[in-house]
């Protein structure tokens, strides 16, 4: 299973680990994984799960994490070479967890689009505020039942957490199998 918000938390404990120390990186890769539940519920509720690849270097990463983190060692797994993935050739492994890169954001964009003639994206529009659900930005409130609160750069604008939680430009993408890969 695969979520698009959730990063590959055995990359970023090493980080945190050398650079705050083993608890606090602990408590970090734990708020990451706090909204997992909710991440895989609205994959499936919009049908957008599917299985994971193997990023490239990530096996002894995964490794130091497990050993340290012993509580999540139940929701990893290993599988190496071709014949036990049975995908091609040229694969040499893979790192299967619950929650790593998916088409969420742009599942439930192409959704809401298709679904809602009046749907509006307002980009680059910094939320003011959140109070009794209502979202206060500079161009609209907007009343919702459910909000969503990212774990990278906006957490901490609305948390105690702002030298400890810094904004990061990153990247999404969303891409169909090759032509040797099954889609589904």
């Amino acid at each position: 299973m695969i979520i698009g918000i959730m990063q590959p938390l055995h990359h970023n404990y090493h980080d945190s680990k050398k650079k705050h120390g083993v608890e606090v990186a602990k408590q970090i890769i734990h708020l990451q994984l706090s909204h997992l539940d909710e991440l895989i519920s609205a994959a499936e509720e919009e049908g957008l799960t599917e299985k994971s690849r193997r990023r490239k270097g990530a096996g002894e990463k995964l490794g130091h994490y497990l050993e340290e983190l012993l509580s999540e060692k139940d929701g990893w797994g290993t599988t190496d070479g071709p014949a036990g993935m049975q995908l091609a050739d040229g694969v040499c492994g893979v790192i299967s967890m619950t929650g790593g890169a998916m088409r969420l954001v742009a599942g439930i964009l192409s959704r809401l689009l298709k679904t809602y003639s009046s749907f509006r994206l307002y980009t680059h529009t910094a939320c003011l505020s959140i109070h009794d659900n209502i979202v206060h930005m500079p161009r609209a409130n907007i009343h919702t039942k459910h909000i969503l609160h990212a774990t990278n750069g906006w957490t901490s604008h609305f948390t105690p957490m702002q030298e400890k939680i810094v904004p990061v430009r990153g990247h999404m993408t969303a891409q169909h199998a090759g032509t040797g890969l099954d889609d589904g």
